[in-house]
């Protein structure tokens, strides 16, 4: 099967095509390369297409031929976009109508797109559902609620199979510890790595849903198959866990600061934490 992934150089998207090729899929990447690397795809067999999510045109052409998008691509992290909210709605909004657009018009059958636990924002109820309330905090919350709405009504007016999938703070190979949008577990390993110790904010107790990039992976995959479609699902573990569970459950072989003889981690109080001390909805 012809498969297109926008971010296919990213975090996510890399591991996804990778899975695709081991599927024995013929997998076509869309990516700036403003957040994912080169390196991310350097083993990988695919026809790498360089553009930008807000051209149209750059979006049209990689889609020709193709049965299935995953929709990857997207300029992630609050902070960022409380900096930037016009750059954040184009690329998350208008990015993400441009894929759909390109693929009504080269007939694709199914648009998986990759949504976010953040819709939820201040929401009352633990553990999240699908059917709960959406309050969005910040603006790439609210882009990615529309760009999940604009996915979802092109099955009706269009015809286009969709699915969205929210994603639940994803870690494990291949994100970057240095960027801002990192969860707290490659942060956390990078200081046992330097024999640093990791900072843990209130009693260590408040707690997330971790997600491994394995999971969300093997979610994509199925919904790029499934008969059912044009739903909306969690891609999460639904069990929380704290910080100080986070820092045990850190392989062995990266905890230099234990076997230097330093506190593991030190304690320090948050305004945030004090606020959120169990959530099953993590974006930062």
């Amino acid at each position: 099967m012809r498969v297109l992934v926008t971010g296919g150089a990213g975090f996510i998207g890399s591991n996804l095509v990778d899975a695709l090729l081991a599927a024995g899929d013929d997998v076509r990447v869309l990516d700036n390369f403003s957040t994912g690397h080169r390196s991310n795809l350097d083993e990988a067999d695919v026809d790498l297409i360089e553009g930008d999510l807000r051209s149209f045109e750059r979006v049209n052409t990689p889609m020709r031929g193709v049965e299935v998008v995953f929709h990857q691509g997207a300029l992630p992290s609050v902070p960022r976009s409380i900096q930037d909210p016009l750059t954040s709605n184009a690329v998350n909004v208008e990015g993400t109508l441009n894929v759909i657009l390109s693929a009504r018009d080269h007939g694709v059958r199914r648009v998986v797109f990759a949504s976010s636990s953040s819709v939820y924002g201040n929401a009352p109820g633990m553990p999240r559902r699908e059917d709960q309330p959406l309050a969005p905090l910040a603006p790439y919350a609210v882009a990615k609620l529309a760009a999940k709405r604009y996915v979802l009504v092109a099955n009706q007016v269009f015809g286009l199979e969709t699915v969205a999938l929210r994603y639940f703070n994803v870690f494990g190979e291949r994100q970057d510890p240095d960027s801002g949008y990192a969860p707290v577990i490659p942060k956390f390993i990078r200081l046992m790595l330097g024999a640093e110790r990791p900072t843990i904010f209130g009693d260590g107790l408040a707690s997330r849903d971790f997600t491994h990039v394995e999971n969300v992976v093997a979610a994509n995959l199925a919904e790029m198959v499934k008969l059912d479609y044009r739903m909306r699902f969690r891609a999460a573990t639904r069990r929380g866990c704290a910080g100080r569970a986070v820092r045990r459950r850190t392989p062995r072989r990266y905890r230099a600061a234990r076997r230097s003889g330093r506190p593991a981690a030190h304690f320090a109080w948050s305004r945030r934490w004090q606020s959120v001390p169990h959530a099953l909805d993590p974006d930062p």
